[in-house]
């Protein structure tokens, strides 16, 4: 990895971290502020994950070989994704119809983006694996 691209992770970081703790210091983003329950202590633990990424990452260097069947892959399991938000989009609809969805924003949320990160990652191994 090169060093700009270190600086800039790192930058994020930092930025992440003081605005989490300038915004839990001010009062701003306690209660229900942009659907998190506490909007700074999620840029601190944003800014700690991305300092950690970035320092794993500076540590391990191991050089990805991205050839045209991985961009091949990569793209199908995108698809497979975008199906499947769109299915999920449907269901949640159907399923707040009938009886409505008590789950608090930020957790619904965290859940959403989970379901998308494991729909990508178990898509990609099985189109690797069978083609």
């Amino acid at each position: 990895m090169d060093k700009r691209k270190m600086i800039w992770g790192y930058a994020f970081a930092v930025i992440a971290v003081v605005a989490g703790v300038l915004l839990n210091a001010s009062g701003i983003g306690a209660g229900k502020f942009a659907g998190f329950a506490s909007l700074g202590s999620w840029m601190i633990y944003i800014g700690i994950v991305a300092f950690f990424i970035m320092t794993l990452r500076a540590i391990m260097k191991k050089e990805t070989k991205v050839d045209e069947r991985a961009l091949f892959i990569a793209s199908k399991a995108n698809r497979i994704v975008f199906l499947a938000v769109i299915l999920a989009a449907f269901v949640i609809m159907v399923a707040d119809g009938i009886r409505p969805i008590a789950v608090p924003y930020h957790l619904f949320m965290a859940y959403i983006v989970c379901f998308l990160l494991l729909v990508y990652a178990v898509s990609y191994k099985v189109i690797e694996r069978y083609s």
